[in-house]
């Protein structure tokens, strides 16, 4: 099982440089994350930055609608899981990708979430780095975990939503979510943060003090 019971997060917003010169993809997600029924239902708006054909992989557990672009199935990788696309393009511009599904299993559960690239439970081309950002629905009493800076959050006795955005070029989107205990903490014009499975605020400040010390 993916999810590791106990763990402890620190994630560190920074600006940080630019990994590629060239124009990365742009992904704008919506995602709704449904643990108890081990699922997500995603909308991956993907800014392209001109005319052409695009491949990507996708997990084989999810469903997949392409709007804006014209979209063939490659190949399927049973022993890997995995499902090979490729989408073409008339002109450069947005193209709309929605799924929904399951993924291998451990990665959506009761307990928690843990997705990154190698998940495959985004669009992706492996020929570039992407931008992103990141709305998440989950759950109340759930936090989801990203890279970048967090924009927003709103709790309710409904649901919990996040916005999540990293504006400089990366190789794969990580996406986290359990019940955890937050601790943040303002360190110059960085916000660090610490999600802790249990509550534990000295160990969210030696969490938080080891980060403002490397900083």
């Amino acid at each position: 099982m993916m999810w590791i019971k106990g763990i402890v997060g620190v994630c560190l917003l920074v600006l940080g440089g630019s990994v590629m010169a060239a124009a990365p993809l742009h992904h704008h997600l919506q995602v709704t994350l449904q643990p108890a029924e081990q699922r997500l239902d995603v909308v991956d708006t993907v800014t392209f930055p001109r005319r052409g054909r695009f491949e990507f992989y996708l997990s084989a557990g999810l469903q997949l609608q392409v709007e804006g672009a014209s979209l063939v199935s490659l190949a399927e990788e049973k022993s890997r899981g995995l499902r090979r696309y490729a989408v073409t393009l008339a002109s450069a511009g947005d193209v709309v990708f929605r799924y929904s599904g399951s993924l291998p299993q451990g990665s959506i559960s009761p307990e928690g979430v843990v997705l990154e690239g190698g998940t495959l439970w985004y669009p992706f081309f492996p020929e570039h780095y992407l931008t992103f950002d990141l709305s998440v629905t989950m759950p109340p009493g759930w936090r989801a975990v990203s890279q970048g800076r967090r924009l927003s959050r709103q709790y309710s006795e409904t649901a919990t939503q996040v916005v999540w955005q990293a504006p400089d070029p990366q190789e794969e989107i990580y996406l986290i979510a359990a019940r955890f205990s937050e601790y943040e903490e303002m360190i110059g014009p960085v916000t660090a943060m610490a999600f802790l499975r249990q509550p534990d605020a000295a160990l969210a400040r030696r969490y938080l003090d080891v980060t403002a010390h490397y900083l």
